[in-house]
């Protein structure tokens, strides 16, 4: 494990303040913020699986000390390792020399341009929604010794459990150019630091929203907590649905992965690049090819710009109009159906085994996602698609034509 020191070295002038023991009581000296000396080792976290695997030039680490609340010290790192420490506002130095106290390190790996104000807690300028790293409430000691007071610390970073990361490898250099949606990952990132050195989570997020993207690398990292209890397991194979939007022209494209593994805390996976041909463009006019003679499917329902809307709910002689697909045309063994959810909503994965297309059919829970076909009954009667179960689809039921349902259109 890497050590890195840093060292702040301003010594006291001894004919101004006199010469110091570690016995004297130091509030009672002519002595300021500057005047102390910072020794402290920052260790980066063995146990890390990241794209981004190691200290860099930009990276800044916040240190927060326990009942200081007008000031902390930020280290920043450069060419030539780390730099001297700052300390950031004003402090009563015996409220930082006090024995027995701790303190908190907190590195975010895209704030190097943050700052932090105590307002009741500590809290940075802006959220980042993204990994971190801390070391919380580590004792510190203070010695002097021929008239330089040092604080010295090892702090030992740890990320978080159940954090994850993804990378995709394209972007323009700018933050938030992407965003992407998985509902096995809930967006989290610092909401302050107390007073006493606690670092606290945010909890404004759930899995149906975004993760944002940083610009690192030449692409776009993402990362953000497990969803506990996130499930979506068939036949021992994990399945994972992502949503990739891109915030600069609005464009959206799906990827349906299928994992031997389930996603474990400090994965870092590298997504495939929005342009190899494994996303799947999606919106309102956009189709795709399931395969084997079954059409060319418009990615969304009729009246809807994304695959998890339900969209218009149309009886059974307008959805004829708008392209339906017959009874028969999902009735394929190559099939793969499975149960799987993408910004809160779920619906059903359907792709052929043998190529990448896929749709996505939202669930319409009050009518257990039922959907027109083109096949008739009789002149009253239609048969309908109906989610039987999280792995099948069932077109053997049917419904009065004046109902009011789901469309899916198909072009032969």
């Amino acid at each position: 494990m890497k050590k890195l020191y840093l060292i702040l070295c301003a010594v006291l002038a001894l004919a101004a303040c006199g010469k110091l023991s570690s016995g004297d009581d130091i509030s009672q000296e002519t002595v300021s913020v500057q005047d102390l000396v910072f020794d402290f080792s920052v260790n980066y976290p063995g146990q890390t699986k990241a794209v981004k695997g190691g200290w860099e030039t930009g990276d800044k680490v916040f240190v927060f000390f326990e009942g200081v609340t007008t000031g902390y010290v930020t280290m920043s790192y450069g060419a030539s390792g780390w730099g001297t420490p700052v300390f950031n506002g004003t402090a009563d130095v015996s409220a930082l020399t006090e024995m027995g106290k701790t303190l908190t390190a907190v590195f975010l790996p895209f704030g190097s341009s943050a700052t932090a104000t105590f307002e009741g807690e500590w809290k940075f300028s802006t959220t980042y929604y993204s990994y971190y790293m801390r070391a919380e409430r580590v004792p510190y000691t203070v010695n002097t010794t021929d008239g330089i007071t040092t604080l010295s610390a090892e702090m030992d970073m740890v990320n978080p459990e159940g954090y994850v990361q993804f990378f995709i490898n394209e972007s323009r250099g700018m933050d938030g150019e992407y965003a992407l949606g998985c509902d096995a990952v809930i967006p989290v990132g610092v909401a302050s630091i107390t007073a006493d050195g606690t670092v606290s989570e945010t909890s404004d997020k759930t899995a149906a929203d975004d993760l944002p993207s940083y610009s690192y690398d030449g692409g776009s990292l993402f990362s953000g907590k497990l969803v506990e209890g996130y499930n979506y397991k068939h036949d021992d194979d994990f399945y994972y649905y992502f949503a990739l939007i891109n915030t600069v022209d609005n464009s959206r494209a799906d990827l349906f992965v299928r994992r031997e593994q389930e996603l474990a805390s400090h994965a870092a996976v590298r997504l495939p690049n929005p342009g190899s041909g494994k996303w799947v463009p999606v919106g309102a006019g956009i189709t795709v090819d399931l395969g084997s003679g079954r059409g060319t499917w418009h990615t969304c329902n009729f009246g809807a710009s994304a695959p998890e809307e339900l969209g218009t709910m149309c009886n059974w002689d307008d959805a004829y109009a708008a392209g339906l697909p017959s009874k028969s045309v999902l009735d394929s063994e190559s099939l793969v159906l499975i149960c799987i959810a993408i910004h809160g909503q779920e619906g059903l994965v359907i792709k052929d085994s043998d190529i990448n297309g896929f749709i996505f059919l939202p669930k319409n829970i009050g009518q257990e996602g039922q959907y027109w076909t083109s096949t008739e009954d009789d002149a009253s009667f239609a048969y309908i698609y109906v989610f039987d179960g999280d792995y099948s689809l069932n077109a053997d039921n049917f419904a009065h034509k004046d109902e009011i349902l789901a469309v899916r259109p198909i072009q032969d």
